[in-house]
């Protein structure tokens, strides 16, 4: 019985040392939207300013690169500042791994902001309703957020399907982990720093893209389990000695 005990203390020792999850929180999530000729400023944003309680919690796996969330993540591109959504993306228990983000079946949505009713249109679509003010057309997205169903109908605009927003918009690679006590931080391909070499609220890029900054917990929970496994250890060789 004592040689399974250790046994088992052992392989929770071993499994801890390499184990890879982490608990990271979410320190800065930038979005820019707009392009090189557009005035940078007015395309930077912080997305959860207007909804910092629906944050998800977080871990990343450094083996897999597996981001995941448990909650909801809301990034929403402001313009002009917090309170003026373009769009909103929402995705229920978020995963971005290996530059490509997927959320729970049927829970990734664009959620068209108050901008679409000035511009006449269907922004997260990417078509413009005609003289009669109405959605005369069909859009709606698959359960993946990635694939959708779009017939521009009545007198509705078609403004091109390149400009339809999806879950896509939250693919990002991982371009730094620091490990306990440092940054996770992922980028979409088309982020990229201003002349300053800082691509935030203050200096804000002047490309399409996102951005999210976490900080990793300085003690993972694989610390704690190999103390655990140790303190069973120390307890076993009492028990003997005794």
């Amino acid at each position: 019985m004592k040689k399974l005990i250790i046994a088992t203390a052992l392989l929770v020792i071993s499994g801890a040392a390499n184990a890879a999850q982490f608990v990271v929180l979410l320190a800065d999530d930038g979005f820019a939207a707009g392009n090189p000729d557009d005035p940078a400023g007015a395309f930077t944003l912080t997305g959860n300013v207007d909804a910092a309680a629906t944050d998800a919690t977080w871990t990343y796996d450094d083996v897999s690169g597996q981001l995941q969330g448990t909650g909801i993540l809301t990034a929403a591109i402001q313009p002009f500042g917090p309170g003026t959504p373009i769009f909103t993306h929402t995705m229920v228990d978020p995963s971005i791994v290996g530059g490509v983000a997927s959320a729970a079946s049927g829970t990734y949505a664009c959620i068209n902001g108050g901008f679409a009713v000035v511009v006449n249109s269907q922004v997260c679509g990417n078509y413009g309703f005609g003289a009669n003010f109405m959605d005369d057309s069909v859009f709606e997205y698959a359960d993946n957020g990635r694939d959708f169903t779009r017939m521009i109908m009545g007198d509705d605009t078609d403004d091109g399907v390149e400009g339809v927003q999806t879950i896509a918009f939250m693919d990002m690679s991982v371009v730094q982990f620091d490990g306990p006590g440092g940054l996770l931080v992922l980028q979409t391909d088309d982020w990229f720093n201003d002349d300053n070499g800082i691509c935030d609220e203050q200096n804000p890029c002047d490309s399409a893209g996102a951005q999210l900054t976490f900080s990793v917990v300085p003690v993972p929970a694989a610390v704690w389990l190999f103390g655990s496994a140790l303190g069973m250890l120390g307890w076993i060789r009492r028990r003997a000695s005794a």
